[in-house]
């Protein structure tokens, strides 16, 4: 065995184990939602900040309801989460997790 193959398969038990699991990656996605919402919302009085809160529960509701219909897979070496499409019949890819690490694909406002 050279040293190259032990590298190799070194790398890919490594990353096998560290791969993300479906609840790490919702937990990424959710807390990735709530912190861009509340830098769009930045509160100066009282009601405006209970009107924040609110606008954050709402969307962390939303956010929870569309990702109970996401697909998570979980490859060897990585693992994807893939919500559904009304575009594709294979769904759009979120994010893709490797190394302990979720990375979000799809960006929350590319609807805007």
């Amino acid at each position: 065995m050279n040293k190259a193959t032990i590298v190799l398969g070194f790398l890919i038990i490594l990353m096998s184990i560290t791969a993300p699991s479906r609840e790490e990656h919702v937990n990424y996605i959710e807390e990735r939602f709530v912190h861009e919402l509340q830098s769009e919302l930045k509160p100066k009085s009282g009601a405006e900040m209970i009107g924040a809160g609110f606008a954050s529960m709402l969307g962390g509701g939303v956010i929870k309801a569309l990702l109970k219909g996401a697909s998570f897979n979980h490859y060897v070496v990585c693992s994807t989460l893939t919500i559904p499409s009304r575009s594709s019949d294979r769904g759009e890819l979120l994010s893709v997790g490797a190394f302990g690490q979720v990375f979000m694909i799809k960006e929350l406002d590319e609807g805007k």
